[in-house]
């Protein structure tokens, strides 16, 4: 003799508890797992009595779906008509539902004859929502393959790739049209936003195109950045939007704008500080805030400054050094002796490409200079210089991996996944 459990469902009447049916789900010996597989159950299992339970649950309520007596049309009484079976898809399981059908025989009303046409969608709102996340930041085909992993290996049709691809569509739109909401402007506006713009170029499916231009916007208030440790910070909170229309970047504005008002931007109150790697597109999305805000201060960011430093190959002793200097009088705001600087390395340097590399940080600098400033005064003054956090988002979004057969859908869904606006 051993020991057995298993798993009851009860359907009772709530008033009285008197029980209307009783059914055995599972059934498990209880004995000494000699595996880790044989703790608790399985995922096949598991699966089998999420069918099963929900099975039994969907059986009870379909005689209460398009449950009528009177016509809602007329008033008068209806007759049945048959009745209908319709699919419903839940998260890993597909089901049958069978409810009533109805006629008026006076004015001719019929019922609905479908859970579509009942509910607007036969599929569970948990299923549609994680298509929508998995298709916000992989390939169509990998969240096919995920979701089939998910179904115990099983091919589900709700599951395809263009059922995908309408789901991220239809949700990049309605996040498209909020972001484009025009709110009113903040009775109390806060005194300070920083709001960063980057951009980047992603691989995409489409034929003759081999990329697309994305964007991001990323606005928080000073006081939301908080220590994590000795060296590193966090955003607590943020708002992030993100366009790929290729409209001379003007959703981009738009967006950026309704959220930096909900993020508290008023024309009396709030200094915008901008940060940006200092291309055009960027400085142009973020002068569109200028209206709007009580003064906007554009920064080339000291991450992208560094990062081009750092890209250049390590010189000769003498040369690193005023190198080195070069980055120095640029961080303590003397630009124009950085220039100077640079261009003496430059006369140096017989190495093509290094030479090459040099004129291109020189006409990169020249060419924002009037976005340069004092760094170190900046930091001392613990004042905004650097999009490194913000820019941290960027980069695991648009990372290699994830830029690999990525469509414009993906990034309309983009904000979806980041913090909610203040």
């Amino acid at each position: 003799m051993g020991l057995k459990c298993r798993v009851i469902l009860e359907a009772y009447e709530e008033s009285d508890g008197r029980v209307q049916s009783r059914d055995e789900l599972v059934s498990v010996n209880i004995k000494r797992p000699e595996t880790i597989d044989e703790i608790g159950l399985d995922y096949e299992s598991q699966i089998a009595l999420i069918q099963s339970t929900l099975d039994k649950i969907i059986e009870l309520q379909g005689p209460l779906i398009n449950e009528y007596h009177d016509c809602p049309r007329c008033g008068k009484k209806v007759t049945k008509k048959g009745k209908t079976s319709c699919e419903v898809h839940a998260m890993s399981t597909e089901h049958k539902i069978e409810f009533q059908k109805y006629r008026c025989p006076y004015c001719d009303w019929t019922s609905s004859e479908s859970i579509r046409a009942i509910y607007g969608t036969d599929v569970h709102t948990s299923l549609t929502k994680i298509q929508a996340e998995l298709g916000s930041s992989h390939s169509f085909r990998k969240v096919v393959s995920i979701l089939k992993m998910l179904s115990l290996d099983k091919k589900r049709p709700v599951n395809n790739k263009e059922r995908i691809k309408r789901v991220v569509t239809a949700v990049g739109k309605v996040i498209e049209e909020y972001n484009l909401l025009d709110p009113e402007e903040s009775t109390n506006g806060v005194p300070n936003l920083i709001v960063h713009v980057d951009g980047a170029h992603v691989s995409t499916q489409e034929k003759g195109k081999r990329s697309f231009e994305a964007m991001t916007g990323t606005i928080f208030r000073p006081e939301d950045v908080k220590p994590i440790n000795a060296k590193d910070n966090i955003i607590e909170h943020k708002t992030v939007v993100a366009s790929a229309k290729e409209d001379q970047q003007e959703s981009m504005k738009k967006m950026l704008i309704t959220a930096a008002k909900r993020a508290g931007m008023t024309i009396a109150a709030t200094k915008v500080t901008g940060l940006s790697d200092g291309a055009v597109n960027c400085k142009s999305v973020l002068a569109a805030l200028t209206p709007y805000c009580n003064k906007l201060e554009t920064i080339l960011d000291w991450f992208h400054i560094s990062m081009k430093f750092q890209n250049i190959p390590t010189l000769q002793s003498q040369e690193q050094k005023e190198l080195e200097s070069a980055k120095w009088k640029l961080w303590h705001g003397l630009a124009k002796d950085c220039f100077d600087k640079l261009t003496v390395v430059i006369t140096k340097i017989d190495d093509k490409k290094v030479k090459e590399r040099l004129q291109k940080l020189l006409e990169y600098l020249r060419n924002n200079e009037d976005i340069l400033v004092n760094y170190e005064e900046r930091k001392n003054n613990k004042l905004a210089f650097t999009s490194n956090i913000a820019e941290l988002l960027c980069a695991r979004y648009f990372s290699p991996p994830l830029r690999q057969k990525r469509s414009p859908l993906h990034t309309n869904f983009f904000a979806a996944l980041c913090h909610p606006p203040f």
